[in-house]
């Protein structure tokens, strides 16, 4: 029973490795996405870029 043990630690350690080296490799060569998201599938870039632009607009405390 000990042999599977030691079996079953040696094959997550080496997928533990794997999945590092997989991931700091792309994050050596993409970086991390900065991009906004919508939640919604159909909400588009233009409208996300209208919410920030009103966002903008309504926050600036302005006379006019």
């Amino acid at each position: 029973m000990k042999q599977k043990s030691d079996e079953h630690q040696g094959v997550e350690g080496e997928w533990r490795k794997l999945k590092e080296a997989i991931t700091e490799g792309a994050k050596e060569v993409y970086g991390y996405q900065m991009a906004r998201t919508a939640k919604k599938p159909w909400i588009t870039s233009e409208m996300l870029d209208k919410m920030d632009e009103r966002r903008k607009w309504k926050s600036t405390n302005t006379e006019n």
